[in-house]
């Protein structure tokens, strides 16, 4: 394997991090989220399974 091809692996790997970075900080984000339904069906006394969400 040429130094420029080992390079282009880099970039290619950072590129990858980088993504995987934002999916993580995306899947935080929606458990953030998904917890604040949560707390709002137990509030408004709803079933926490909505089946025509489940649908969707």
């Amino acid at each position: 394997m040429t130094n420029e091809q080992k390079k282009d692996i880099l970039v290619v790997r950072k590129n990858i991090d980088a993504i995987d970075s934002k999916i993580l900080s995306l899947l935080k984000e929606r458990i953030g989220y998904a917890r604040d339904i949560g707390r709002l069906k137990d509030e408004g006394n709803r079933a926490k399974w909505d089946p025509l969400r489940e649908r969707q």
